[in-house]
């Protein structure tokens, strides 16, 4: 257990609201949890320069990276799960070198000290901590001697595969599922609320009711 753990926190920003989506998820996360030993990378997928521009600036004082990475589209596709694989694999391969990485969804709010709450947990023999959605830490230890990587089947969220061949290869999976369901409703969200979907619906009903949730709860949280 090392609640100061070296922290390679990395998020990927997409989508039409990234602006108010990312500024609830950056002042609930940096009010509420111990970021200290944290490096963040953030990946822009598209996002433009002048959304970046605010992003950096809410995150002054701590050491931000920030990559491109344009997105891979599938008009075919509902959900392009082989961007989110591709994008999740990079942030192991190329967003820092410490020893647990944690990946996370931009789209929530934080209401405890989640990131705390995870590092109590980092053991040697523990292979992730969380779930991709909406966030997880990963030992990349663990990760390089895996063949799956991240990677969508029909009916199972990224890196679920991921945490199977984690399991067969001997590490420890600390899930919490009931910590990763989306809703502001349950008991169980005493963390943090996953508001679903913000980084890749472009429709444009779905585009205002995320913005229109981002913006009430800013005011409710005196943002």
């Amino acid at each position: 257990m090392n609640e100061t753990e070296p922290i390679d926190f990395c998020v990927a920003l997409s989508g039409p609201n990234v602006g108010v989506l990312y500024k609830l998820f950056w002042v609930t996360l940096s009010r509420h949890c111990n970021l200290s030993a944290t490096t963040f990378h953030i990946i822009n997928k598209d996002v433009p320069s002048s959304v970046m521009d605010v992003v950096v600036g809410l995150m002054q004082g701590y050491t931000t990276k920030v990559y491109k990475l344009p997105r891979v589209v599938d008009a075919s596709l509902d959900f392009n799960g082989y961007d989110v694989d591709y994008t999740c694999d990079f942030m192991m391969r190329s967003c820092g070198i410490c020893n647990w990485a944690c990946i996370s969804h931009f789209d929530m709010w934080f209401k405890k000290d989640w990131l705390t709450f995870a590092r109590q947990r980092i053991a040697d023999d523990v292979a992730v901590i969380g779930n991709h959605c909406p966030i997880m830490l990963v030992n990349r230890a663990a990760y390089k001697y895996t063949t799956v990587k991240f990677s969508c089947a029909e009916g199972m969220d990224t890196g679920k595969m991921l945490q199977r061949e984690m399991v067969d290869l001997g590490w420890r999976v600390e899930s919490y599922p009931e910590l990763n369901k989306e809703s502001d409703t349950l008991a169980a969200q005493e963390w943090f609320h996953h508001i679903g979907g913000g980084g890749w619906h472009y429709n444009e009903p779905e585009v205002s009711v995320k913005f229109k949730f981002a913006i009430e709860k800013m005011e409710e949280l005196g943002i």
